[in-house]
């Protein structure tokens, strides 16, 4: 036998290095880019609603512009209101236009008067008298002379006044209450007045109503006449008599 040799290097076994000790509990480092994915993923399937419902909108409009804008062309049938009037088709349905309120007429039954250039109407039971070329008188009741038994309105002629003249007349503080009204009446220039009878006068303390219009330097005055009816039934009876009022020149 060899013998041996006890000169030979034996070489270490190689050294391996320890292995790093990974804790349970620490977040994997894949973990926030997963999470920053779905983060992205969400938000661009938010911008994408949007976008639709956007996109949506404006689209609807759009057409609701083109459809206001677009002429609509009917067909040119009318239809007679109960008025006399007629309408025809409208509207991008093409639907009848609707007719005009009509307020009915409360004269429309009245009897027609005559005095000088004037015409106007009076209820059908009122009685109406002449006071001598320049005045007339007309009622509610028959016909009984003197103011305190006339319920109803007179209507004079006056030729030595003027409407400056009439409206300085009520100025003076002598009447309670008094209202003065610039108007016109079929384009003529008028002055109404109403107010409350001073002390002094045989019937005191109840409402007046007048208008005076001036027709080429001619004055028509239209009073009250009755001092004993309330003032609602003045207003009523003055203004409807009042829109009945036509000068034929």
């Amino acid at each position: 036998m060899d013998p041996v040799n006890n000169s030979q290097t034996v070489s270490p076994p190689p050294v391996v290095p320890p292995q790093p000790i990974v804790n349970q509990t620490q977040t994997p480092t894949s973990a926030p880019k997963k999470k920053g994915k779905m983060g992205m993923i969400i938000s661009l399937l938010i911008i994408l609603f949007l976008l639709c419902v956007s996109g949506a909108a404006g689209y609807t409009i759009f057409k609701n512009l083109q459809t206001n804008n677009q002429e609509v062309a009917c067909t040119l049938e009318a239809m007679i209101c109960p008025d006399g009037s007629s309408v025809g088709r409208a509207g991008p349905n093409c639907e009848f236009s609707p007719c005009p309120t009509v307020t009915p007429d409360a004269t429309a039954d009245w009897k027609t008067m005559e005095f000088d250039i004037l015409e106007f109407k009076i209820p059908p039971a009122w009685y109406s008298f002449e006071n001598g070329k320049n005045q007339i008188l007309f009622y509610k009741n028959e016909i009984k002379l003197g103011w305190d038994s006339a319920p109803g309105f007179v209507l004079s002629k006056l030729s030595n006044t003027t409407l400056v003249e009439t409206e300085n007349k009520y100025k003076n503080g002598q009447y309670k209450d008094t209202e003065i009204i610039n108007k016109s009446v079929n384009q003529f220039k008028a002055v109404q007045i109403s107010g409350t009878i001073p002390p002094g006068y045989d019937v005191k303390d109840h409402y007046f109503k007048e208008i005076s219009i001036d027709v080429n330097g001619e004055i028509y005055k239209l009073s009250v006449a009755d001092y004993h009816v309330s003032k609602e039934n003045i207003d009523l009876y003055f203004d409807q008599i009042l829109s009945t009022f036509k000068f034929t020149n």
